[in-house]
Parts: C-alpha cells; sequence; structure tokens
C-alpha cells in the first residue's frame, strides 16, 4: 500500500523563456514541491496514533503529585511561620519600650529600696526585674499582651569591662531587656548606662 500526501500541488512545466508567465494548458504538468517520503507499511498506524499510553499517564500522575506535595508542604511551612513577624514586632516593641524607661532614669551606685515600679527612680532598681504581662511605668497592666514576658537583668561593668578604650574605661551599667512571646520566643536588647 503506498501512501499518498494528502495535498498535491502541481506547476506547468517550463517550456523555455517566459513560460511561467504564460501557462500552456496542453502541457504535462510537474509537481513544484517534494512529496514527503513514502515510508513502509507499520507508519499508517504510527501516524494515526493520538494520546498518551498507560505507563506515560501514570508517570505524569506521579510527577504532578508529587510537585504539588512538595508545593504545599513549602507553604505549610511558611503559613506556620507567617505569624512570626507580628509576635517579633511586638515583642521589640515593648523591649524598647522598657529599654527607654530605663536609660532615662538616674544612675546611682547602690541600690535603693523601692517597692514597686512606680517608684524606681534609677537605673538599679530594675534589676531582675520580671514582668508577667508587661507593665507602664506606671505599673499598670498593658492590655492585649496577657502572653508576653518581661525580664530586667542589670549588671556593673567596670575596670577591664569598662566601656571606652584601654586606660581610659568608664564605669557602665550593662542593661539587658529580654521579651518572651506567647510563641515561646525570645528578643534581647542591650543598652549601657553611664554615670553623667
Amino acid at each position: 500500500m503506498s501512501m499518498r500526501p494528502l495535498w498535491e500541488r502541481t506547476c506547468p512545466r517550463a517550456a523555455g523563456f517566459g513560460a511561467h508567465r504564460i501557462a500552456d494548458k496542453s502541457a504535462p504538468t510537474v509537481p513544484c514541491e517534494l512529496r514527503p517520503p513514502v515510508a513502509g507499511p507499520g507508519a499508517s498506524h504510527a501516524a494515526s496514533q493520538r494520546g498518551m499510553t498507560l505507563v506515560e499517564l501514570i508517570l505524569t500522575i506521579v510527577i504532578i503529585g508529587i510537585a504539588a506535595t512538595a508545593l504545599f508542604s513549602a507553604m505549610a511551612s511558611i503559613t506556620v511561620r507567617s505569624a512570626d513577624p507580628m509576635l517579633r514586632q511586638q515583642s521589640l516593641a515593648i523591649a524598647e519600650g522598657y529599654l527607654e524607661e530605663i536609660l532615662l532614669q538616674d544612675y546611682a551606685s547602690a541600690p535603693d529600696p523601692c517597692t514597686g515600679r512606680a517608684c524606681f527612680n534609677d537605673v538599679r532598681d530594675y534589676h531582675d526585674l520580671d514582668d508577667r504581662p508587661p507593665r507602664d511605668m506606671n505599673n499598670d497592666v498593658i492590655r492585649g499582651l496577657d502572653n508576653y514576658r518581661v525580664e530586667v537583668d542589670i549588671a556593673a561593668r567596670s575596670g577591664t569591662e569598662g566601656l571606652g578604650p584601654i586606660g581610659h574605661k568608664v564605669t557602665a551599667l550593662h542593661i539587658r531587656v529580654t521579651v518572651t512571646d506567647p510563641a515561646g520566643g525570645t528578643l534581647s536588647l542591650d543598652g549601657y548606662r553611664t554615670e553623667y
């Protein structure tokens, strides 16, 4: 069985100069273009085959399934951590507020006895402060922050641990404010207060 192309175009045979403009109707014609090569007996079946085999279909489904699983796993981990920036920003705001309040207090060489945050009047009074939930400078609870915890540690730095270049060190108080958020993450801010 021979295969014939679905299309066939013929041109007039060239009979000399100008023959391409004036076609001789009685002249035999020849094809202008090359015909596709004629294939063997199995070619008609291969040319008419459409779609995918069962193996190709199963392989495609498996690959798409693996890709979808990886994508959804990545999105799930991003979604779980999407609240972290908000918790971190809130912790940072709390720590900055406490550190600013402490740094604005007077420097004192010895701690004064004080019972309550409202009477804190120097930096050392804040040592070992543990607020849960956070409080303002008047010792009032800040609403909406019930699951946060604030810890303050103050240590004197003098001698070789003081601030400044060697031979000109000044005594300073190292202040560390640590905030623990509801998810258990901690954020620490450090500051130094010198006697001036």
